[in-house]
């Protein structure tokens, strides 16, 4: 995987290319994988701290994490336009939905509801619409965090054209903590050891561990 990163050709656009460019030079690696590692390595911590809280019990704040990662998703694998949260969250939420073909008996959540879920831990003082209730169960973390590890893989291993046109352009700027990229230097290190970047993610037994036994929980 590493060697693959190295290699990448697929340029990002004039601006995105700056950007990127002082993460580059540093780490020897392409504007384009330079991106795409920190983008990774940002859904792996929306995973890794979901999954913390669901073994704490702490749903509210793990469903928020996940949604956030779903919109992220959602961002790489949208036109750049303008779009709101909102449709970027439908964007990502409908890009998991396709990744794979679910189980027999898999249920899948609503993207309606999911989005009602989102603006809710957003703004947790709003009242549910029409006064209905939230709904939010064990198996449906487990379906957001699986399809959030695979996306992280795929974007890069499977990743026709169109996504690659699309990742290449959308507006993601790396964060750096402590003036160091951690992300990206967390994820090659990752690589290096022979993992790929949806595999191995902290705490992910409070939802991998289930996956085969809770749908319909």
């Amino acid at each position: 995987m590493k060697s693959s990163i190295r290699r990448t050709r697929h340029a990002l656009p004039r601006g995105e290319a700056e950007v990127w460019a002082p993460v580059s030079v540093r780490y020897g690696i392409p504007p384009y994988g330079c991106k795409y590692l920190y983008t990774a390595g940002v859904l792996r911590e929306f995973i890794a701290s979901a999954g913390m809280l669901v073994s704490h019990g702490q749903y509210l704040a793990a469903a928020s994490l996940s949604l956030n990662g779903a919109e992220l998703v959602g961002r790489c694998v949208s036109e750049r336009t303008e779009q709101g949260v909102t449709q970027r969250l439908r964007n990502g939420l409908n890009h998991l939905e396709n990744l794979e073909t679910g189980e027999e008996g898999e249920a899948i959540p609503e993207a309606d509801a999911l989005v009602k879920l989102r603006g809710f831990t957003a703004h947790p003082t709003l009242e549910p619409p029409g006064g209905s209730e939230l709904h939010f169960s064990h198996a449906t973390f487990e379906y957001l965090l699986d399809r959030l590890a695979l996306a992280a893989d795929r974007l890069w291993t499977d990743a026709d054209a169109s996504i690659v046109r699309k990742f290449s352009g959308a507006k993601i700027a790396p964060m750096r903590t402590d003036g160091k990229n951690l992300y990206v230097e967390a994820l090659l290190a990752h690589l290096d050891a022979g993992h790929t970047p949806g595999t191995r993610i902290p705490y992910e037994e409070s939802w991998r561990a289930h996956s085969a036994t809770a749908v319909g929980r």
